[in-house]
């Protein structure tokens, strides 16, 4: 197995924030 470097730990974090704020911005938009 490869190391991951800090690069790739930062992109991997950045992947999971954006599919929060889009899953986020879904339920939210959501209407009531």
């Amino acid at each position: 197995m490869s190391q991951m470097t800090r690069d790739d730990v930062r992109e991997r974090l950045g992947n999971i924030d954006k599919t929060i704020y889009l899953v986020n911005t879904r339920i939210f938009h959501l209407p009531i």
